[in-house]
């Protein structure tokens, strides 16, 4: 082990070596504090069973920096991972091993664990793990009876890698989505701000019933840590008065997440003659008024949520014309959302909290 003065804890290595017949196919520290049990399975090996090296001399080692079994906040982004093990490994692999199964053990780790929510976490580029430089890899699988989790991963020589937990395991965080009318047509946008393993998303439209009809494809932007901005026009309208829409999410491996219903009123040109939300950015108070008309058509409710989800504001609407006290707020961004009775959402959009 060459790798590092630094993670030379816990060493384990697999690796082949005809002159000295060494075929080392599976690794586990003997060290009493060892979290890691690995294995090859790049062709179609199991950890029980795992398959012959294609080449002479290619070895695959990792050591720890003894870090603490515990999650920790630093040095994650805080919103696709919230936190990670203190714990960090590294690699030095010589020739091309390919696939290795590994195991972490959590059963040292205080936290409850949640199997969904546990990520691979690599730094590949050396400058910590807040950047997300390689998308956070979910687990093959998770033993919640001894706590271990399986990733199936192809790390390479000098990355760094831990175990983290998102906050969110949704492949896709949506932070905004209206419909605006136009003349001829109703225009559907909305906005993320992380995307995972994501494939496309499916545009539907309801309009009486409780049948979604699938009108549209998008691509999506399959891994992102970014602002993605997506639109859709439906322009098969006809003399609709009114239509609900939403956006189906699908990643790559066929799951699916829904985003918030929105409504459109076609007897308007634009849904902003309805309901006004502003100023935006906003210091202290931001005013949320709605037409008198649809404000007696169906109660109102009106919530703020962090960009991790978190509601920090709620209230039942008695009135069109409200103004809403963000003091007690941190700077940022937000998700504020208007919504009827019927769980449609006129506005869910992001708003922007910046005090002077």
């Amino acid at each position: 082990w060459t790798g590092s003065s630094v993670y030379q804890h816990n060493i384990a290595a697999i690796g082949r070596d005809d002159r000295s017949e060494l075929d080392q196919r599976r690794s586990i520290s003997i060290e009493t504090d060892n979290m890691t049990d690995m294995a090859l399975v790049d062709n179609g090996g199991t950890q029980a069973t795992p398959n012959a090296f294609d080449s002479d001399r290619d070895f695959f080692i990792i050591g720890n920096n003894n870090g603490a079994q515990a999650f920790s906040g630093t040095d994650v982004d805080g919103v696709v991972i919230l936190n990670r093990l203190v714990r960090v490994w590294k690699t030095q692999e010589t020739g091309t091993v390919g696939n290795v199964l590994l195991a972490v053990n959590l059963s040292a780790v205080p936290s409850a664990i949640t199997g969904s929510d546990l990520r691979l976490l690599v730094d590949r580029d050396n400058d910590g793990f807040a950047d997300n430089d390689v998308a956070p890899q979910t687990a093959d699988s998770y033993n919640s009876a001894t706590k271990t989790v399986y990733f199936t991963t192809n790390l390479v020589n000098g990355d760094l890698f831990t175990v983290g937990t998102a906050f969110n395991p949704l492949p896709v965080e949506f932070i905004g989505i209206s419909v605006n009318a136009a003349s001829d047509h109703n225009t559907l946008s909305w906005q993320t701000a992380m995307e995972l393993n994501n494939h496309y998303f499916v545009v539907q439209r309801l309009v009486q019933g409780t049948a979604w009809d699938s009108i549209g494809t998008v691509q999506g932007a399959n891994n992102s840590n970014t602002l993605h901005d997506y639109t859709f026009s439906d322009s098969n309208i006809g003399d609709l008065s009114f239509a609900y829409y939403r956006v189906v999410q699908y990643d790559n491996d066929g799951q699916s997440v829904a985003s918030k219903i929105v409504y459109v009123e076609r007897s308007v040109s634009n849904n902003s003659n309805l309901i006004k939300i502003g100023p935006n950015p906003a210091d202290r108070y931001i005013d949320v008024a709605i037409n008198e008309e649809l404000f007696h058509t169906s109660p109102y409710e009106v919530s703020i949520t962090s960009v991790l989800g978190v509601e920090v504001y709620h209230a039942s609407l008695s009135e069109a014309s409200t103004q809403i006290d963000l003091s007690s707020l941190s700077s940022g961004n937000y998700i504020l959302e208007v919504m009827n009775a019927s769980g449609a959402a006129p506005v869910y959009d992001k708003i922007i909290v910046r005090h002077q």
